[in-house]
């Protein structure tokens, strides 16, 4: 049953991760930039693997699920900063980031802790299957925030960077 159930949640996690990507590209009309997005689902969801390994559990018709739905709700995090990032570099490009971040910080950190703290309240489940479901997707959702506000911003600077130099180079080629 288990070996089923991993083949499920794998093609589910794949075209799941393949539908936020193509809805990313077509949001931000960039393929670097859908990849920059999807960077901290990425990392949150090998931490997601590496923190049940560490912690000695396995797979169970719950946390199976978790991938697809931490994909669904970290999502949010990449879009909002990617988003506000590209109205503010169309102000002023160098200083994009620093603009951009303590706008969203706060109602992001809100999003976060609301999502986080019911499922953290799981945790606290007599039903072990639930508690492990509970803690782990808490978990999980930090990770995919912490890596949104450290991550992407790195990346959206090498984008940014990137594009300067491409754009200087067709110029001075034309």
């Amino acid at each position: 049953i288990m070996g089923s159930l991993w083949g499920s949640m794998m093609r589910s996690t794949l075209l799941t991760i393949i539908l936020c990507f193509i809805t990313l590209v077509v949001l931000f009309r960039s393929p670097l930039l859908g990849i920059g997005a999807m960077l901290p689902l990425l990392l949150a969801l090998s931490w997601e693997f590496g923190t049940m390994r560490l912690a000695g559990w396995s797979l169970d018709v719950l946390t199976i699920g978790i991938s697809a739905l931490v994909i669904g709700l970290g999502i949010d995090y990449a879009v909002h900063i990617t988003h506000r990032y590209l109205e503010e570099r169309s102000r002023n490009p160098d200083k994009a980031l620093v603009e951009s971040l303590p706008k969203i910080l706060p109602p992001v950190l809100m999003g976060f802790a609301t999502t986080a703290g019911v499922f953290a309240i799981l945790s606290l489940s007599r039903m072990p299957a639930m508690a492990r479901f509970g803690l782990l997707t808490a978990l999980v959702v930090t990770y995919a925030l912490l890596v949104a506000f450290f991550v992407l911003p790195a990346f959206l600077i090498g984008y940014n960077n990137w594009r300067k130099a491409f754009l200087r180079k067709n110029r001075s080629e034309s």
